[in-house]
């Protein structure tokens, strides 16, 4: 059975993330957005058990829940806030994704550069031209 990703988050999917997420689970999954937040610890436990057997569940929660449902077990994924950086002066965005599903951890990145078209200036040692006037 295949199963689909659904991402828990007050805030959309980057396209970045959004890749990072298909090249992880397969190109044919399909992204599911859900708007919500969880109310407490037990029910980001129980959605995580109604719905990791239909999903991967990526969810937004904090660093002690996140530990604290590890150590019980439960599988899903966390997406880190892309970070901005620089690098041969080209601007580009980081993003990571982990997927903990029980007793392995897959992890992925990618770099996407900002404000790039895929062409560079030409190197010249010269680039002042000038014209021979004729008179």
């Amino acid at each position: 059975m295949r199963k689909n990703i659904l991402w828990i988050s007050r805030h959309p999917l980057w396209s970045g993330q959004r890749t990072l997420l298909l090249s992880m689970h397969g190109k044919k999954c399909i992204i599911e957005e859900k708007n919500f937040r969880f109310e407490n610890y037990q029910h980001f436990l129980d959605f995580l058990e109604q719905n990791t057997t239909k999903y991967f569940v990526y969810v937004v929660v904090s660093e002690t829940w996140k530990q604290s449902a590890i150590e019980a077990g439960y599988s899903f994924g966390t997406m880190h806030k892309p970070v901005r950086g620089k690098d041969k002066n080209k601007k580009h965005l980081l993003f990571k994704v982990v997927f903990f599903g029980g007793l392995h951890v897959q992890e992925k990145r990618e770099k996407r550069v900002l404000n790039s078209k895929g062409f560079k200036r030409a190197q010249t040692k010269n680039n002042i031209h000038t014209k021979k006037s004729s008179r």
